[in-house]
């Protein structure tokens, strides 16, 4: 992909992504959906954005990079640098 513009991820040695899209869908809890495109093989891969229990837990995605596949919980902001106002506004950020 590596559109001008694009932040590439390297979350570990086999998961490396770049931020497509992200759509917000405006419910409480599952409240959108993070769509990474994935360097190493080609495709784009989608994962639901879940809302904290509080202020500081923000917005997560779970992403099976761990050992075996096992989720791993990661902050939209802190991880792939997408500000919360986007989700928490109902905002479509691409």
């Amino acid at each position: 992909m590596n559109n001008e513009g694009s932040v590439t991820i390297q979350l570990s040695e086999n998961h490396i992504y770049e931020v497509f899209d992200v759509l917000v869908s405006g419910k409480p809890v599952a409240c959108g959906t993070l769509r990474l495109f994935n360097v190493l093989t080609e495709e784009l891969e989608s994962y639901v954005i879940w809302a904290g229990y509080s202020a500081e837990e923000d917005y997560f995605v779970y992403l099976p990079t761990g050992s075996n596949k096992q989720l791993e919980k990661f902050h939209i902001w802190e991880t792939f640098g997408i500000h919360p106002v986007i989700v928490s506004e109902q905002r479509e950020f691409l």
